[in-house]
């Protein structure tokens, strides 16, 4: 139970890390003016923190189907 509430926590944070970089990606202000190398790190960005949402998402699923 420590260990799903931990997880969580750590979903949180990183849903709330993805809508602030989708944010930042859907600013034309932002890819506009932005180097193209920063616009394509925050894509890259967004990939890996979507990547971790989904792979914590399957953490909590397993711990949840082991009880």
């Amino acid at each position: 139970e420590a260990e799903i509430e931990k997880l969580n926590k750590l979903l949180e944070a990183s849903q709330a890390r993805e809508k602030g970089i989708e944010a930042k990606l859907s600013s034309e202000v932002f890819t506009s003016k932005a180097p193209t190398p920063i616009v394509e790190r925050e894509r890259n960005n967004l990939l890996e923190t979507q990547s971790t949402i989904k792979k914590i998402q399957e953490q909590i699923v397993s711990f949840r189907n082991q009880k």
